[in-house]
């Protein structure tokens, strides 16, 4: 359907999939706002509706406030086992500040701080477990908005690919804030005396408390394995603690077997990469980068570099551990080329020293 109504609203490419802030995304979103619109025409002329209306509304807005204590719940718990904001890889660290785009760079910098990601991921939690809880969800949900509005900026700030969802979540924030409103008007602007009100229980279960809570208690279960499960399992609890693959980090071009370019292709490279989730991306003169898809096999000591076209390459190596030399060796029309590298200490860099100066003569 979204790939017939595409071209009538003038957009003429659609990715094939429905991911963050895609435009096939937000296609989907006005056509349930237009489904949306028709089925509150048609609910408003029930009588049945009418009757039902109010608590209806009410297990809405609580099924609202639980995805969203899961959704704060499961992002604050990856931030504090840094796995939403991890370090930086070697070759953003090598990367000249200008040459990143705005979303590496924030994701990149808050990489580098494991405090503000412990304090962020509790502060996001805390909100989880007060709007899981009747009596401090008005307080969870007051400190969801402000988490919210705070993320919706960031992702539009530094064009992050998350907006839609992101404005998605405030939406269900304010939504289920919704009848406090008044109460807040009433309260700070009128300074009048207000009490907060109490949504009575939606019609599932209304006088069977027992299954309420234990029902209530499954729920929260599920969402705290949802969240915790994975670190449990893989005993990960700091990202930056978790042991890189064989051979990862960054490497200063020492020697190269041609002077020329002419003679051979990879002389103008000045650094290597290889990455933790299997990538090798070589960095030029100009800091300008080519990455590949990287298999190492360490039994025939051979790289197996894959190019976007699927074309592979061999690469046969020697990693000299004592000096912590890699030297790659790779035939182009049966000529053998050689290009040697020096592992970089790339986790003493500045960007990456935890310090806290609480003096600025102590910098």
């Amino acid at each position: 359907m979204i790939q017939v109504i595409a071209p009538i609203v003038g957009i003429e490419q659609v990715h094939s999939g429905i991911s963050s802030d895609t435009t096939s995304l937000y296609i989907l979103v006005l056509l349930l706002l237009i489904l949306s619109a028709g089925l509150s025409v048609l609910f408003e002329s029930s009588k049945r509706w009418e009757f039902h209306r109010g608590s209806i509304l009410i297990l809405l807005r609580k099924v609202f406030s639980y995805y969203l204590a899961l959704q704060l719940l499961k992002y604050g718990v990856d931030k504090i086992f840094k796995a939403q904001f991890y370090l930086p890889e070697p070759n953003i660290l090598y990367t000249p500040f200008g040459q990143l785009s705005k979303d590496i760079l924030y994701w990149s910098t808050i990489g580098t701080s494991y405090l503000y990601n412990v304090i962020t991921g509790c502060v996001e939690v805390l909100a989880a477990l007060f709007v899981l809880f009747q009596r401090a969800r008005v307080v969870g949900l007051l400190l969801s908005i402000g988490i919210m509005i705070h993320i919706v900026a960031i992702n539009i700030g530094f064009d992050i690919s998350v907006k839609l969802y992101s404005c998605f979540l405030l939406l269900l924030a304010l939504i289920a804030l919704s009848p406090q409103v008044s109460l807040f008007y009433q309260f700070f602007i009128l300074q009048k005396p207000a009490a907060l009100t109490v949504e009575a229980s939606p019609f599932l279960f209304p006088h069977q408390a027992i299954i309420q809570r234990t029902l209530k208690l499954f729920i929260v279960g599920l969402f705290f394995l949802e969240a915790f499960y994975p670190y449990r399992q893989s005993k990960t609890f700091n990202d930056d603690l978790v042991a890189r693959p064989f051979l990862h980090g960054a490497y200063q071009v020492q020697t190269t077997s041609r002077d020329s370019v002419m003679q051979n292709p990879f002389s103008s490279i000045k650094r290597f990469f290889i990455h933790r989730n299997g990538y090798i991306i070589f960095q030029d003169q100009a800091d300008q980068t080519k990455d590949f898809k990287l298999q190492i096999d360490s039994t025939t000591h051979v790289f197996v570099l894959t190019d976007y076209t699927m074309h592979q390459t061999q690469i046969r190596y020697e990693y000299n551990k004592q000096d912590s030399l890699l030297t790659l060796h790779y035939k182009i029309q049966d000529k053998l080329y050689i290009i040697q590298g020096r592992a970089l200490n790339w986790k003493s860099l500045p960007a990456l020293k935890d310090e806290i100066h609480w003096t600025i003569e102590s910098n």
